[in-house]
């Protein structure tokens, strides 16, 4: 099998030849999208922090009874419009395309191993076993074996996102394969695409047996090239590296360049750690503590300090967080987070993590370990706190996520509390595990309201999506709070051209309601849990030198008069 075949049988074992320019003639408008000036009109990027992303499985989607979908569990049914569930909400696209989000990241959609294509719903995998690179997964086709159909749904999924305006944002997992001694890679030169570790083994930092030796010139070439396919193939509009902590810093930073040149508005994230040790020196790692090399300054990182900080860490499933009620937390560390991870003149003792807020990914969950709805449930599950106060929790973990300089991410279903059923690692679970349960989306609606109207507030206020530095030093200000489990945030001066001269948050994480000194002017709460689906909040507060704010809350105020001239407006 040629490592660089475009199309294959089912489960990949040949590789086919066709005239990929006969098949994009069965796409309606393929060719005009090309340039994805639909998507850009409906969805302007002026800079990645403008981008807020929805991580989803394209299995996971549709594949629930209750989803209102004909094609279950395929590209082409995350396609279908106008269905709903038995309660008639939204459900599928219709679903993302109310939440408000720009851009969804597809867990793999490359060709993967370990489901059968030939009985594709038999088992289930998240897809991190890489077998052909530059192929689409045949599992989620209508015909796996026919080697163009796979092709064409796919490229019909990415043009429906973009006829909506939402980007589109592809995990890759460049960093290991699923074979390993019968590999193809293997076949063509033994040993050198691969690291091998003091013993003349197989080095293992990605924890499935092996990993790519991406320093090396003809593996960094492989995968250039592979980027650069489905950004011009499949008009990809964003990058998720699995392990990217195991992709050397030069590799990454020519990706970047290389994809500058196609177009700069095209996301590089990925997972800034590796998941053991490895050969690669720790200075040329992609990770985490590498984060301000000048390389790297244009490629972003999944903040586990912001999810760990908020909800516990994930490496303890009973650990809690800020908003699940910590008493142990340390507010000067989220000066830093909320700050876009760039350090802020006020915490001088703590280093920043990162150059530019766009390089730091803000996030409380995604696939992989518990999700937010079970991590705070049972972190929570001995102490006195009621389902009523969960939910609470939960949208004050999202809130900071929103509210945060920075690119935030959403996991799927954490707008209506999926729940995975305490499973940690789902990878193989089934879709009685995974597949998003629509029915949920009636019994939590306001929580999706809640997730909805945070999205809404987000992109209609750049002040939370600056991408300098020296703004962001400038115009943000903490308010001195002694309660250890309330914070409070200033943003002013219009920051980034937003129509409000000043913005002032306050998170409040005890179960009880805190009473907080306001600075002398008239204030207008703008956002809080009254935030309903239709009318955006306005409720002056004159002649006041404090305001409660309710237990496990967050409130948005912001100076009367300009939200006076840009109701106006």
């Amino acid at each position: 099998m040629d490592p660089y075949a475009k199309a294959c049988s089912v489960n990949g074992h040949y590789a086919y030849i066709c005239d990929l320019s006969k098949v994009d003639e069965q796409i309606p408008g393929w060719q005009e999208d090309s340039l994805r000036e639909v998507c850009k009109k409906m969805n302007p990027l002026s800079s990645p922090t403008d981008a807020i992303v929805y991580e989803c499985h394209v299995r996971d989607m549709t594949m629930h009874p209750c989803s209102g979908v004909t094609q279950k569990g395929q590209y082409l049914g995350l396609t279908e419009l106008g269905t709903k569930s038995p309660d008639g909400y939204s459900t599928g696209m219709d679903h993302i395309c109310e939440l408000g989000v720009t851009h969804v990241q597809l867990l793999p959609i490359y060709d993967y191993d370990d489901v059968d294509e030939t009985k594709p719903f038999d088992t289930y995998n998240w897809g991190y076993n890489p077998l052909n690179y530059n192929i689409p997964e045949g599992s989620y086709a209508t015909k796996p074996d026919e080697p163009i159909n796979r092709i064409i749904e796919l490229k019909t999924l990415i043009k429906s996102f973009h006829d909506k305006g939402i980007r589109v944002i592809m995990d890759v997992v460049y960093n290991h394969t699923f074979h390993t001694k019968s590999a193809e890679f293997n076949k063509i030169i033994p040993g050198y695409y691969y690291r091998m570790d003091k013993f003349g083994q197989f080095s293992d930092g990605s924890g499935c047996g092996n990993e790519i030796a991406s320093e090396r010139a003809m593996v960094r070439k492989y995968i250039m090239d592979s980027v650069a396919y489905w950004v011009n193939e499949y008009h990809v509009d964003g990058f998720r590296f699995d392990l990217m902590g195991l992709i050397d810093i030069e590799t990454m930073k020519q990706i970047r360049e290389m994809i500058d040149t196609i177009d700069p508005s095209i996301i590089i994230y990925g997972e800034g750690w590796t998941c053991s040790d490895t050969p690669l020196v720790e200075s040329k790692r992609s990770t985490r503590s590498n984060a301000t090399h000048e390389s790297l300054i244009n490629i972003g990182m999944f903040n586990d300090e912001i999810r760990d900080s908020l909800i516990g860490s994930v490496f303890n499933k009973y650990a809690l967080g800020f908003a699940t009620g910590s008493k142990e937390i340390n507010k000067e560390i989220f000066k830093i987070l909320i700050s876009g991870s760039i350090g802020h003149p006020s915490c001088k003792t703590i280093c920043p993590r990162v150059r530019t807020p766009s390089q730091i990914v803000n996030y409380a969950a995604c696939h992989d370990n518990l999700c937010m709805w079970d991590k705070i449930c049972l972190s929570t599950g001995k102490l006195e706190v009621t389902d009523e106060e969960r939910v609470k929790m939960d949208q004050l973990a999202m809130a900071i996520v929103l509210l945060s300089q920075g690119l935030p991410f959403i996991h799927e279903g954490e707008e209506i509390l999926r729940t995975k059923k305490m499973d940690e690692n789902s990878y193989k679970s089934g879709d009685i595990v995974n597949a998003i349960d629509w029915s949920k989306k009636a019994t939590h609606y306001s929580t999706f309201t809640y997730y909805k109207n945070l999205i809404k507030f987000r992109k209609e206020h750049p002040a939370f999506r600056m991408n300098d530095r020296m703004e962001i030093w400038k115009n943000i200000s903490f308010i001195d709070i002694d309660n250890i489990n309330t914070i409070g945030v200033i943003i002013d001066n219009h920051s980034n051209h937003d129509p409000y001269k000043t913005i002032m948050i306050f998170f409040n994480a005890e179960k009880e309601e805190i009473e907080v000194g306001l600075p002398e002017q008239d204030w207008s709460i703008v956002f809080c849990d009254l935030s309903n689906e239709n009318d955006d909040i306005n409720i002056p507060i004159s002649n006041e030198t404090s305001i409660i704010i309710p237990g496990l809350s967050t409130v948005i105020l912001a100076d009367t008069e300009s939200v006076k001239a840009h109701k106006k407006n």
